[in-house]
């Protein structure tokens, strides 16, 4: 029998979806949902705008606000121009869902990429991550979110290597063979990445263009590292 949970979150939706549980910018958590209720959740249209994580029955939800989602994006596109201007082979999958049964798991990073596995996962249309790789780089922005939590779930599918923005900071962690991220000074998928300049570039976000934020950077690419 579902409980009253499950009974009202399997409804029609409202119009707007989850809307009626989180606004832009918000989040909500709830508790003792099923697996299945969850993967309906995620697959109704309506809510493709909004962020999932699921952890063995509890369920966030999360609307991006407009800064979380500049930062995500800001990020991805210095990493872009740092895999064009060194040739670097990447496949970006975005905020792809991660999920996989038999953990009781799932999530969307606001960034994740192949980068050693790229040859691998290149032709892949459908994962299972049960069996294939996980992203080997994923970013979280934390605006108004703790990833503490969320870390022990990348954890869990294996996912070697996280960049965590938070305030102005940008971290590496590293997945140690314990099972827990450690800081580190350097990317593993991209060594020489210089992590410092992209922490300045995204600090400017709202007072200079973003277009102009991202040429800078590729000039200073162009300027100071040595290319193929």
């Amino acid at each position: 029998m579902a409980t009253d949970l499950e009974a009202e979150a399997t409804a029609p939706p409202e119009e707007d979806g989850l809307d009626f549980a989180v606004n832009t910018g918000g989040s909500a958590v709830l508790h003792e949902v099923s697996w299945k209720l969850y993967r309906k959740l995620r697959k109704m249209p309506e809510n493709r705008h909004i962020r999932m994580t699921y952890d063995r029955g509890e369920l966030e939800i999360m609307s991006p606000s407009r800064v979380h989602e500049s930062i995500a994006l800001l990020l991805g596109s210095l990493i872009d121009v740092w895999a064009i201007e060194l040739d670097v082979a990447v496949a970006g999958c975005r905020t792809m869902t991660i999920r996989r049964a038999d953990l009781k798991r799932g999530f969307e990073p606001d960034n994740c990429y192949y980068v050693q596995h790229e040859p691998q996962m290149r032709d892949e249309k459908k994962i299972d991550f049960k069996t294939d790789p996980p992203p080997d780089l994923a970013i979280e922005v934390e605006v108004s979110r703790k990833l503490l939590k969320k870390a022990g779930i990348y954890a869990s599918f294996g996912v070697p290597e996280l960049w965590f923005w938070s305030g102005s900071t940008l971290k590496v962690l590293e997945l140690s063979p314990e099972g827990e991220y450690i800081p580190r000074e350097t990317s593993i998928c991209f060594p020489t990445f210089p992590i410092a300049k992209a922490e300045d570039i995204v600090r400017q976000l709202g007072t200079v263009h973003e277009t102009d934020l991202i040429l800078s950077f590729r000039d200073w690419v162009r300027d100071n590292v040595p290319t193929p």
